[in-house]
């Protein structure tokens, strides 16, 4: 902790206090001016250890909390990937079939939508539907150089989207830029793992919390998941993270009557898996 009081400072305020008191006050100030840099020494040390001591405090609650995040990323994925792709083809139809009956969703004129990799909850089909429905269908891309997403509008599946650079498809180049955010009417964001209060688990990022940060209370925002992405206990989550609104399943929205927003219909009932 620096005093802020230099050795040319103590000189002048040395010779003021000789000019206006004399020597034996002067000797009693200084006296007591020694006690009390005394004190504040002893404050600093302990402010300083105490500093250090909730610094490593949190410091390890982040790594451990990261640490366990990977984990469950691991168990939810490899969860996902023991379905045959057959069957998650059938029930990523039967998630479709409850969104398509939402009313909010029906009424909605443009959706963002993810464009499915590996073994998530299947969007080709739900993409194709909603173009052919006449909604203005809305893909996000990774922005280079950053940890932002950018969103672009399609209009084909087949011809408008390529590889991108994480190998999920992406908008062509030519198409970005097209779509201003204020626009998006409705959201359908993917996820590692859900739990029934909307924390969403996702691949580590952070480019769709940003991104969400901005709608979250103005756009609904829904998770697609098949039963086993679905946990029965909290998952972790940071102060940044951006809850969903709702969790589709093959069985139907997971979230409670009590927690959901205005946006979709609730669970019919809390149901252990």
């Amino acid at each position: 902790m620096n005093t802020g009081i230099g050795f040319f400072e103590i000189v002048v305020i040395g010779m003021l206090v000789l000019l206006l008191f004399g020597s034996k006050e002067m000797l009693r100030i200084f006296r007591q001016a020694a006690r009390l840099i005394s004190v504040l020494q002893q404050y600093r040390e302990r402010f300083k250890t105490e500093l250090e001591a909730l610094t490593h405090s949190i410091n390890n609650n982040g790594l451990e909390s990261t640490g366990h995040k990977q984990l469950l990323r691991k168990h939810f994925e490899e969860c996902r990937k023991s379905i045959e792709k057959s069957h998650r083809l059938e029930l990523s139809q039967k998630i479709h079939s409850h969104l398509f009956s939402n009313s909010r969703f029906q009424s909605s004129g443009s959706v963002m939508v993810y464009c499915s990799k590996g073994a998530e909850v299947d969007t080709s089909k739900l993409i194709r539907a909603m173009i052919k429905q006449g909604k203005r269908v809305v893909v996000p891309y990774c922005v280079p150089g950053s940890r932002n997403i950018g969103i672009a509008e399609i209009t084909d599946h087949e011809n408008d989207l390529s590889a991108g650079e994480y190998g999920i498809p992406e908008p062509a180049e030519r198409l970005r830029g097209n779509f201003f955010k204020s626009d998006v009417g409705y959201i359908i964001c993917p996820g590692i793992a859900f739990d029934r209060k909307g924390t969403r688990l996702g691949r580590g990022g952070g480019y769709y919390d940003r991104f969400l940060s901005e709608l979250k209370g103005r756009v609904p925002i829904i998770g697609l998941a098949f039963d086993c992405q679905v946990s029965a206990a909290p998952l972790p989550g940071s102060p940044h993270d951006v809850k969903v609104d709702q969790v589709i399943t093959p069985d139907g929205p997971q979230i409670l009557a009590d927690l959901t927003s205005s946006f979709f219909e609730p669970a019919p009932e809390f149901k252990e898996l």
